[in-house]
């Protein structure tokens, strides 16, 4: 639907038809007092409706040199917070715009946080050309009628427009019916796989598709002529279902979106299918080189699972009746992350994790240990874990450490240039893990503060700025890591780093057609359970010593693994399943040669007890009798020996399980983190929930 708004004059209107009494005032932007940097950003500033205590502003922006119609969230809250100084008791919609090719409406709400009063901005980001059902909800729901003029009915309506938990709440219930849908009724009913596979299957397919999702609308999903659509996927289903008219197929996902995702985002032109029509196959070579192994064929496509039309018929077509029907259509998805005080009601790649979290019967989740854990507890327990991290690390003052982690900005004078650079160094070289990684709700968290940390460091310390999208790669790359025992955990926890880089993406500034877009995560985040850990029933543990004494072949095999794992990361080494097994294959034979070198220690320590043993046998004390305590002694290197031995046992009958292993399935520390292990002798921080 598109809604006719082209001047100030349109959105008078847009509240007039909702029962407002409006009236377009101009406000003189002098008389609020704003900082210089926010008062150079009005160009036009109006009141168009006033309850006195409750108001709605309109504000153009000054267009900027470049062009770019985008306004930025932080120069908002830098006009917002000044108007709030000002006037902290009035409640307010602003409205903002630059040309009227979007429209952003906030909702400012004053909240008390770790014992202050902040601004928390709900946004609403509309599209005049493409509005979304969402959108219009929210439009709806601000409409008012003769008997509801009053400010505290109207700002109570407000509240409930803007709850993004309203969104969440209906997202979950469609999405959990596609995955029903998909698994019980697709899926199953093919009898390929057990109902677990199903399961992760369907997540598999929804998690790519709405990744697209997100990046169509970055303008990166093009026509012919290379010309953008952020609708791209639907209007690729409109033209497939009037093709398929004339070719009466049911091929969408086998012929069409198949060639998208393995052919044109990897670049393989020759996995793009020949039934395809000109126009589409011509759009398809355009497309970004994503990379990544998001769309590289894994375990779960080797099941061959069919995908009839039917599902997304469900995904796409919309019923107005019905909300499962077409739902990815009608919600706005949104790659800008939520944080404390930012929240956009829209899907965001946060809403991935509260997904997966949703997925779980509220009674089965204490038994298996999936929580969802609120934004603000994430950011407080990563600086918390910071804090503590760099107070061991370095001999800095705890409490200016203290300071400068949560607030940032405001403390970053009080830290001499030496302790900058101390900090930005610990920083570098920190090492997390969540041990239950779930969504990567933990480890997004870790990475905005990092993000925050090292960008105030970087302008500080050297006088620059820092390029987010490669601080990111750098900061999921060597800091970050994570496992989780649920493969489809794995996916979302990739996604939503994935999405974390997007982000920082510009088609301008990058070359994301020719070069490999996203990292490989396959080996930052594991499958498998970090608490058991076991290999056919036996049982191991490597912790302490294990590469301390590694003779130097295995200590260069090491070094090894780590350069094949960073060049797969960044896409030097190709992101398929045949590389995968390659590198697991490379870290079982490490971890075969590790356990080895240990059997040859025990052997080596047993013929050692032996020849103790043989030398005390017949050992006699000063008066020529029995020795006693060579008795003794005997005796206690026999029960080692016995204890060794059946320690040698353990590892002989892993080396056999390990060596019959036709594909990995275990997780071991010290194997599927060796790089940490070798490096550090373990994590800096584990956190998680």
């Amino acid at each position: 639907m598109e809604l006719k708004i082209k001047n100030i004059s349109d959105i008078e209107k847009l509240f007039k038809e909702r029962g407002y009494k409006t009236k377009l005032v101009p406000l003189n932007k002098i008389q609020y007092d704003f900082p210089q940097k926010a008062n150079a950003l009005i160009d036009e500033f109006y009141l168009i409706s006033d309850y006195r205590n409750f108001q709605i502003y309109f504000i153009k922006i000054v267009q900027p040199p470049d062009g770019n119609s985008s306004l930025k969230r932080s120069e908002i809250r830098n006009i917002l917070e000044s108007f709030y100084r000002r006037f902290p008791q009035v409640n307010t919609l602003f409205l903002f715009t630059i040309d009227f090719k979007e429209i952003i409406l906030v909702s400012p709400l004053r909240a008390l946080i770790d014992s202050k009063v902040k601004l928390i901005l709900r946004y609403l980001f509309l599209d005049p050309i493409n509005v979304y059902h969402t959108d219009l909800e929210v439009l709806d729901m601000l409409k008012i009628n003769v008997n509801e003029q009053s400010p505290d009915i109207i700002w109570k309506k407000h509240q409930e427009a803007f709850n993004v938990e309203r969104v969440t709440e209906k997202f979950f219930n469609a999405y959990k019916n596609a995955i029903e849908f998909i698994k019980k009724e697709v899926l199953l009913p093919q009898k390929k796989a057990e109902l677990q596979k199903c399961h992760s299957y369907a997540q598999q397919l929804l998690s790519r598709i709405m990744f697209l999702y997100f990046i169509q609308k970055k303008g990166w999903l093009k026509w012919r002529n290379y010309i953008p659509d952020k609708k791209y996927l639907k209007n690729l289903w409109e033209y497939y279902k009037n093709w398929k008219k004339e070719e009466k197929a049911d091929c969408f996902y086998s012929e069409w979106l198949s060639s998208l995702f393995f052919g044109s985002f990897n670049k393989k032109q020759i996995l793009i299918s020949t039934i395809l029509p000109e126009e589409i196959k011509e759009s398809f070579t355009i497309m970004p080189f994503l990379n990544g192994g998001l769309f590289t064929e894994n375990q779960l496509d080797e099941i061959r699972f069919e995908i009839p039309d039917k599902v997304f018929e469900l995904l796409f077509d919309i019923e107005p009746n019905d909300q499962n029907k077409g739902f990815l259509e009608r919600y706005n998805f949104t790659i800008r992350e939520d944080t404390p005080l930012e929240i956009e009601v829209a899907v965001d790649p946060e809403m991935l994790g509260k997904v997966y979290e949703s997925l779980i019967a509220e009674e089965e989740r204490g038994n298996i240990g999936i929580f969802y854990t609120p934004r603000i507890e994430i950011d407080f327990m990563c600086r918390m874990s910071l804090i503590e991290y760099l107070a061991t690390e370095t001999k800095i003052d705890k409490e200016k450490i203290t300071d400068f982690i949560y607030e940032p900005q405001n403390k970053i004078n009080n830290l001499s240039k030496d302790e900058l650079s101390e900090i930005k160094n610990k920083l570098d070289n920190l090492k997390i893990v969540d041990p239950a990684v779930g969504s990567a709700s933990f480890l997004v968290g870790m990475m905005n503060i990092l993000v925050e940390l090292h960008t105030l460091l970087t302008k500080q310390i050297e006088g620059k700025e820092e390029n987010l999208f490669a601080l990111k790669q750098k900061i999921i790359q060597e800091n970050l890591y994570g496992v989780d025992v649920k493969d489809w955990a794995v996916m979302v926890a990739e996604l939503r780093l994935w999405l974390s880089l997007i982000i920082e993406t510009e088609e301008k500034y990058m070359d994301i057609y020719t070069k490999p877009l996203l990292p490989n995560l396959s080996f930052k985040i594991r499958q498998g359970d970090s608490l058991v850990e076991e290999i056919g029933g036996v049982q191991i543990s490597l912790r302490g010593e294990t590469f301390k004494y590694l003779p130097n072949r295995l200590k260069s095999k090491i070094k090894e693994l780590i350069d094949r794992k960073n060049a797969f990361f960044s896409g030097q080494r190709s992101a398929n399943l045949k590389e995968i097994k390659d590198i697991e294959k490379f870290e079982q034979d490490i971890f075969i040669e590790i356990i080895d070198s240990k059997i040859k220690d025990l052997t080596k320590e047993i013929e050692n007890w032996n020849k103790r043993i043989k030398d005390l046998n017949g050992a006699k004390d000063v008066f020529n009798e029995e020795d006693l305590k060579a008795k003794l002694e005997i005796e206690e290197r026999t029960n080692q020996i016995e204890d060794l031995k059946k320690e040698k046992e353990k590892y002989e009958e892993l080396i056999n399980k390990l060596k019959n292993k036709t594909q990995k399935d275990y997780f071991l520390w010290e194997v599927d983190f060796a790089e940490v292990f070798a490096q550090k002798g373990g994590f800096d921080i584990v956190i998680g929930n």
